[in-house]
């Protein structure tokens, strides 16, 4: 049976990935392309460990081994909250807390569903997925005869998910139930997060040309751009030039852009609340001249309770499925796949 050794041998059943990074001669499995990481290393170590982070990654395969095992070094962690989960025939089964900064984590998992799944012949798919919220590097594992899942390669959809520490979803313990994986799957679409933790709009973070080839592409920016900038005026033409990027590298996708006032009701300043509520509205604006698809914030979560937070901000596993609930009840009825 073959042991896989590092990210590089694993790249056939990774998903959510553009690439391999390297971190003294180790390889990780890279959302972003080389450029986009030079960049966030440019900016700091912080924006760097963010970048590097497993957002969005799964590791999906096939097998009939009685027992697998996943052995990985933690690089660095954003949130000790974030977690990695075990789903077996579409089912979440375990979740595992990321190892501390510096110390190696194992996951041995034993198979549930011994009949097998979707007529594999007593093989089912399991789906490793990696935390939001921790910089991750495979150093082995241990599959047994493992192969792709039939139906999971081919002529999908894809989409981009571009924002902030929303759609990166660190803080959310159970990286499988993230609200953009709920979007993606009800969209019936692979996907690449590429969300930073505290970013704003500034195109110099995008890939000069186009690193794949999405259908779609769902943007959530801005709670921290109006904390940065004075006023919306100062604001807004940092949106209205990622945008235009966004559309020159991709000009065949559809373009989602999501306003930032589901957050207008957290604890702030009212001089706060009224600059995001306009911010929202200016921006929402700007998308629709530009030809994009406006997502209103404040109707992705119904009110704001705290059951749907980690800490009055963040999105935990529950507010992840509301929030995700609210985005898809948004979306046109023409995008979903008959």
């Amino acid at each position: 049976m073959p042991v896989y050794k590092d990210a590089q041998e694993l790249l056939p059943f990774a998903h959510g990935c553009a690439g391999l990074f390297y971190e003294n001669g180790l390889a990780g499995l890279s959302r972003f392309t080389q450029k986009q990481l030079d960049f966030y290393a440019a900016r700091g170590e912080t924006d760097y460990i963010r970048s590097r982070c497993s957002a969005g990654i799964y590791i999906e395969f096939a097998t009939d081994a009685p027992e697998i095992s996943f052995i990985y070094k933690s690089l660095a962690r954003v949130r000790p909250e974030s977690g990695i989960d075990i789903s077996e025939s579409g089912v979440l089964v375990e979740s595992h807390e990321a190892a501390p900064p510096l110390e190696t984590g194992r996951i041995v998992y034993r198979r549930r569903d011994k009949d097998g799944a979707d007529g594999l012949s007593g093989r089912s798919i399991i789906r490793i997925t990696l935390s939001n919220g921790t910089v991750i590097i495979p150093t082995r594992a241990d599959f047994g005869d493992a192969i792709l899942p039939e139906g999971k390669s081919g002529n999908r959809r894809f989409a981009l998910f571009y924002g902030d520490s929303i759609t990166q979803s660190a803080f959310n313990p159970n990286p499988s139930l993230s609200w953009f994986s709920y979007v993606a799957a009800n969209l019936r679409a692979e996907y690449i997060n590429r969300g930073i933790g505290a970013f704003i709009f500034d195109e110099n973070s995008l890939p000069d040309e186009a690193d794949c080839d999405p259908d779609m592409i769902f943007v959530e920016y801005g709670a921290n751009d109006v904390d940065l900038y004075p006023d919306c005026d100062a604001a807004l033409p940092h949106a209205e030039a990622y945008l235009a990027k966004l559309r020159r590298i991709y000009p065949d996708a559809r373009i989602f852009v999501l306003s930032p006032d589901f957050q207008s009701r957290r604890v702030m300043k009212e001089s706060e609340r009224v600059m995001i509520a306009e911010y929202s509205e200016r921006l929402l604006s700007l998308a629709s001249k530009m030809g994009m698809t406006t997502i209103v914030g404040k109707r992705l979560l119904p009110d704001f309770e705290s059951m749907y937070f980690c800490d009055g901000v963040h999105l935990n596993t529950t507010g992840s499925a509301v929030f995700a609930h609210g985005l898809i009840n948004q979306l046109p009825s023409d995008i979903f796949c008959s």
